[in-house]
């Protein structure tokens, strides 16, 4: 392996110095930010309404790439079957965090089941500058919709890992 992207979902603030031995070594690792968009209390709170969440979630990952110890951000869960709060890919939250990797020309790679394409797409029209790769596609879209995925939105990569039987038996 020449090259490895390494999630890192230790909060920025909690202390933890993994991240910065890691980048101790930046032609064998990229560092991808997930931080605490992870957290299911993190979620919850936001999902709840409360005013300052999503504030307090966006100044965790400016001060991360703030940092210059990340070169991403991911994977960030948006609709995903283990996480008990679903988040579309379109709400402020991860408009944010989309904003956020725009500004800051980092890639940003996003979990979203099939059933949130609609608002992924939208995401993807909203925040056309961000490179934005959608995590375990092949487990989720079959390829003709990826193929109309790519040519609709030069921004969309798409992450193919995980395509197993045991996910998706087609």
């Amino acid at each position: 392996i020449g090259r490895m992207v390494l999630f890192m979902g230790e909060s920025f603030t909690g202390g933890g110095n993994r991240a910065s031995e890691l980048q101790k070594y930046p032609e064998r690792f990229v560092l991808s930010y997930t931080g605490t968009i992870a957290n299911d209390t993190a979620r919850a709170k936001i999902k709840s309404g409360d005013p300052n969440a999503v504030e307090e979630l966006l100044a965790d990952y400016e001060r991360a790439l703030k940092s210059g110890l990340y070169g991403g951000l991911g994977e960030i869960h948006a609709y995903h079957s283990d996480r008990p709060t679903q988040m579309a890919p379109d709400s402020p939250a991860i408009r944010g965090l989309l904003e956020l990797a725009t500004r800051y020309d980092v890639p940003i790679n996003i979990h979203c089941n099939a059933d949130g394409r609609v608002e992924m797409e939208r995401a993807l029209k909203a925040y056309p500058k961000a490179t934005v790769i959608w995590a375990h596609t092949g487990t989720f879209l079959p390829p003709a919709a990826i193929m109309d995925l790519l040519r609709t939105h030069p921004n969309l990569y798409f992450d193919l890992a995980i395509k197993n039987k045991r996910l998706r038996s087609d």
